[in-house]
């Protein structure tokens, strides 16, 4: 290999390295962020009359919204339930159906940044908590929200379910 060649593979590397680095970083700032904008962005929805499924892991986290909308004349359930879990994406859909009578629209703003170390020290059970917190939910809210929101279109075209 000539030493050109070993030259850009360790600007590569470098380049990754750092790019894996950063991104917990700026990940964990953009989180941070993540609850504030959700509690902002339902508590406006509500304002603007929809109805609310809030869901959390946290029951005071959860409480806390559902009073936020509630006092500005909105209207919303909590519903405590890992959205990482099959059985709790479903619990999530089931209370929007339950609670409204279906399901129109899906916000998927589920996930936190996991531990805050460094990249070095996270753990392979730290990365799939991560994972499964951001993107699994992420993919199970939809998978389950997505025939309750065909439903709730043939029930408005058609009247029927």
């Amino acid at each position: 290999m000539s030493r050109r060649g070993d030259e850009g593979s360790a600007l590569v590397e470098f380049t990754y390295l750092s790019i894996l680095l950063l991104v917990p970083l700026i990940y964990v700032l953009l989180t941070a962020f993540e609850v504030q904008r959700a509690a902002f962005g339902t508590t406006e929805a509500a304002r603007e009359g929809a109805r609310v499924v809030c869901a959390a892991r946290s029951q005071d986290l959860v409480n806390e919204t559902v009073a936020m909308i509630r006092s500005s004349g909105g209207h919303a359930v909590a519903v405590v339930a890992d959205a990482a879990r099959e059985e709790g994406a479903q619990a999530i859909v089931e209370a929007g159906r339950q609670a409204f009578g279906g399901v129109d629209t899906l916000v998927n703003n589920a996930g936190d940044g996991g531990p805050t170390k460094p990249i070095q020290d996270y753990s392979t059970d730290d990365r799939f908590y991560t994972i499964n917190s951001c993107l699994t939910s992420a993919y199970l809210c939809s998978r389950f929200a997505v025939p309750a929101m065909m439903e709730a279109i043939v029930q408005d075209a058609y009247g029927t379910s």
